[in-house]
């Protein structure tokens, strides 16, 4: 995502205490997204007031007001992320997984089954499908597809 779009989503929501449905609506971008972001900043606040910050600023001038005031100081590490989920191979494991995942929520729609698994990341999180992309359960229900089609019905 966009520095600059991390910075208003920053600023609606800390700042004008916008919602998250009002800043999606601003911002022309998914509530979800939004959340997830937020989320993600509110961590990295907590951070910077629990412990020295990676640009060396602890202390007195890590207080709720400071970092708020000063907000620009500080936004390198508030709307910093590092995504440490590794990209997932389609293993037989995964795949048996999506397979069922499609069975109990009777759908075949890849972009249902990815909102599923985010809607519900702490049921999840640790799990086979943890971190899987939409395209990876795509590719995963095209070669189930492709297998149907091909095996001979009696």
């Amino acid at each position: 995502m966009k520095k600059e779009l991390l910075i208003d989503i920053f600023k609606y929501h800390f700042l004008e205490k916008l919602s998250y449905r009002e800043i999606a609506a601003k911002l022309n971008i998914d509530r979800r997204t939004v959340s997830r972001y937020v989320h993600i900043m509110e961590k990295n606040i907590q951070s910077l007031k629990d412990n020295p910050s990676p640009t060396g600023k602890s202390g007195d001038k890590t207080t709720h007001a400071y970092i708020f005031h000063d907000w620009e100081d500080y936004m390198e590490d508030i709307i910093a992320y590092k995504a440490t989920r590794k990209k997932k191979a389609l293993t037989p494991t995964t795949k048996k997984a999506i397979y069922r995942l499609t069975e109990v929520l009777n759908t075949t729609s890849p972009q249902r089954i990815y909102d599923f698994i985010y809607e519900n990341y702490e049921e999840f999180q640790g799990t086979i499908v943890d971190g899987l992309t939409y395209s990876s359960i795509w590719r995963a229900l095209q070669e189930k597809q492709n297998e149907d089609e091909s095996t001979p019905k009696d």
